[in-house]
């Protein structure tokens, strides 16, 4: 993996630690000697969350169109993964070492990453723009929201196969499941009824995953 080394220490104070970390990426990293013939302009964190030792976070950098991982002790920055298109969702299957990132495209790539290697291991095909992707405790299923169709994609992770998709309301772009994997929660990003009205509320879709259709 291609490594640089943030100068300085992480610190987290009364912001939290998941904005320090943002900082730290978009500011420091871009601070960092090139190591390769071209490196970004611009970083853009889409998304963070923790490895599976806790030690660390990996990010989703936008506009890079890369997943790095941040070493919390001394800030040190990991080049993950290249990929081909702006990574929007991850999400870890910590038992399997598997991160699963969701790319930014019309043509609605899942992509399945070794988490200490980067090496791409499978891809799922999705629908337009897929964002928001979670895993049931087991890392059976794998649910990813596909915002510009309005639904939400079902994979049994060891087949590999799209079990269906289920229809919600408007532009999903988070999806949590409940700790027994029975119900699925989808946060839809803008409302159903027009602008106009006296009060304008986005909606949750909760899904049966078994049956795949809206409770």
């Amino acid at each position: 993996m291609n490594t640089t080394k943030i100068d300085g220490r992480l610190t987290a104070g009364a912001m939290g630690l998941g904005m320090v970390i943002l900082t730290c990426v978009t500011t420091c990293s871009g601070q960092a000697k090139s190591t390769a013939a071209k490196e970004p302009s611009s970083y853009s964190p889409q998304v963070v969350i923790a490895d599976a030792t806790g030690t660390g976070v990996y990010v989703a950098e936008y506009l890079a169109r890369q997943v790095v991982h941040v070493t919390l002790s001394d800030g040190k920055v990991s080049k993950l993964a290249a990929l081909d298109a702006p990574p929007s969702g991850l999400a870890l299957d910590a038992k399997a070492g598997r991160l699963y990132v969701t790319l930014d495209s019309p043509d609605g790539k899942v992509l399945a990453l070794d988490a200490k290697s980067g090496r791409q291991q499978f891809t799922l095909d999705a629908g337009h723009s897929p964002v928001g992707p979670a895993l049931t405790a087991d890392g059976s299923l794998l649910a990813v929201c596909n915002r510009f169709n309005n639904n939400v994609s079902l994979f049994d992770v060891k087949s590999g196969k799209e079990l269906g998709r289920v229809q919600v309301l408007r532009e999903p772009v988070a999806a949590a499941f409940s700790p027994d994997g029975k119900r699925l929660a989808v946060a839809n990003h803008l409302p159903v009824m027009t602008g106009t009205a006296d009060y304008i509320t986005a909606a949750v879709s909760l899904i049966d995953p078994a049956s795949r259709s809206v409770v």
